[in-house]
This record gives structure tokens, sequence and C-alpha cells, in this order.
């Protein structure tokens, strides 16, 4: 499943497979699985999308959901090519998300799906702290 999820067409473009979620409905013809995939592509030098799809199949998921990606790619100005400018908060739901600019050679220290997409936005050094589900 990696392979399938780091392959793009344009050699700049980082994709990584973010969530893959797999649902069964019964039928009277059997079970019918359907696959919801949720990915990040990035140029690393500030450049970010994020796209979801659902197909039968999971790679044909995969590929959806990065083209939706590219589509929805933006620009985010980076500090020194390897961090955020100042620290921000975000609120959604019950779930609070604390980002903030790290020291050089700090490293990503935060959530595995939060390094993910810094990765592809090019981020280096970042701390974060999620709390809630």
């Amino acid at each position: 499943m990696d392979k399938i999820a780091q392959k793009s067409n344009l050699p700049n473009i980082r994709q990584r497979l973010l969530r893959l979620n797999m649902t069964k409905n019964q039928t009277k013809n059997g079970k019918i699985s359907k696959f919801a995939a949720i990915v990040a592509v990035g140029n690393c030098n500030g450049g970010l999308g994020i796209g979801s799809a659902k197909h039968v199949q999971a790679t044909d998921a995969i590929q959806k959901a990065a083209k939706i990606a590219m589509k929805n790619m933006e620009y985010f100005p980076l500090y020194e090519s390897r961090t955020l400018f100042h620290d921000d908060a975000v609120k959604f739901k019950a779930t609070k998300l604390y980002v903030r600019p790290a020291s050089e050679e700090s490293g990503l220290r935060c959530h595995h799906s939060i390094a993910e997409i810094s990765s592809c936005l090019g981020i280096r050094d970042i701390s974060a702290k999620v709390h809630g589900s």
C-alpha cells in the first residue's frame, strides 16, 4: 500500500496516504466493500493540498484522492524554509490543535498525521499538541 501512496506523476511532488477506511454494505447479493482515502500532496516548498475520495478499489480511491488534492493545492509561507512563523491554535468541535515553531534541528515533535502533512509541506522543525480525539 505504501508504494501506491508514494507514486506521483510529477517528480517534485510528495504524496502521503493519511487514512484508508473500508466499509462493507450487506445486500441481497452479498457484502459490498467500499474504500475511503484521505491523501496529502505537497511540493516540499510551501505547497500543500489535501483530498478525500471513495471507490470500490483501494488503489482507485487513493488515486482519486491524490488528484483532488492536486487541485486543492495552496501555498503556505515558511520561515527560513523549515518551520512556521508563529504559534497557532485551531479548534474543531471538541478537538484543539496547538502548533508552535521549533528551534533548528529539533525535528517533528507531533502526531504522526501532522508529521506526514508537515513533510509534504516542507516543514522540518515543528512542535504540535492535539487535545481531544
